[in-house]
């Protein structure tokens, strides 16, 4: 509790960190409650990114 949830939002070519509000969670699924639209692609896994102010270039923007 009281800790940032971020989320990993593609963007032209980068993944952008944004701040989401979440809700109930079960197992994997967490629901968002704010900060993400319908049409936002996220990544899944965001280990290696070091901080909340990171950025990723994305040299596959397809995201399969």
């Amino acid at each position: 509790m009281g800790r940032t949830k971020t989320a990993f939002v593609q963007t032209k070519g980068a993944f952008l960190s944004r701040t989401v509000k979440t809700g109930l969670q079960e197992g994997n699924w967490i629901q968002v409650l704010s900060g993400l639209s319908s049409q936002d692609t996220i990544a899944e896994n965001a280990q290696f990114l070091m901080d909340s102010e990171s950025f990723v270039k994305s040299n596959d923007l397809s995201m399969r």
